[in-house]
């Protein structure tokens, strides 16, 4: 395996080992109204979380039922106290098509504003090109859309003013709403599933732990040194 690979997804377990912990709204399988703006709205409740830098990512389970619905028209959003982000906003929306991707089946995903691409694209991301489907359930961990914008206006260049950082600094216990919207008619989604996973910020003493074990692996690894490897078993 590349040594670099290795190294990094060291640093990145040692981060992400500080104490995460998952609030979820399981089996739900609630019927998004079609073609109506007024959605629902699924909350789950944080408790006993300390008031310390955190990160927000969000798991969400979207499928389409029946003939399947049109992933450019879901409206998707996070609140939380006077927090707001949007998640989706109509993907695939762009000048010559502002009604967005036409993929049937769903998505089972992850918002997190570290992941490398932004999901209102995610066709380009995956294919190169707009117009290649996806095949099945959309899955993978994606940038939220970040658009808050009318949903008509919601295209490429829209500026991302609503990430998950707009959660930074509040008291992440309480109430979490989940808002989703299926925005025109003709194909229908069910909301599987939901859940927040709300990760304390590692002191910066971490990050240069984790950094200086990582490149300890890295050099190991590039010398053929097994000796310092086994430290980790």
């Amino acid at each position: 395996m590349n040594r670099f690979i290795v190294g990094g997804t060291l640093v990145l377990g040692l981060l992400r080992c500080a104490n995460a912990q998952l609030f979820e709204v399981p089996s739900l399988n609630a019927p998004v109204p079609d073609g109506d703006s007024s959605g629902l709205v699924s909350t789950v409740e944080v408790s006993g979380i300390g008031l310390s830098p955190f990160r927000v990512e969000v798991q969400l389970s979207l499928l389409g039922v029946g003939d399947g619905g049109y992933t450019g028209d879901l409206y998707v959003t996070l609140q939380h106290h006077s927090g707001f982000s949007v998640l989706l906003n109509r993907p695939g929306s762009r000048g010559e098509r502002p009604g967005g991707y036409g993929d049937v089946s769903g998505m089972n995903v992850v918002f997190s504003d570290l992941a490398p691409a932004d999901i209102h694209d995610y066709r380009v991301a995956l294919s190169g090109s707009h117009t290649i489907p996806v095949d099945g359930l959309l899955t993978g961990v994606w940038q939220p859309d970040g658009r808050n914008v009318d949903p008509g206006s919601a295209v490429w260049e829209a500026p991302r003013t609503a990430l998950l950082d707009q959660f930074s600094g509040m008291d992440p216990n309480g109430s979490w709403n989940l808002f989703v919207a299926d925005l025109s008619t003709g194909g229908e989604f069910e909301l599987r599933s939901w859940a927040v996973e709300i990760t304390p910020v590692p002191e910066p003493g971490l990050f240069a732990f984790a950094g200086g074990m990582g490149l300890l692996v890295w050099a190991a690894m590039g010398r053929g040194n097994r000796s310092l490897l086994k430290l980790w078993r």
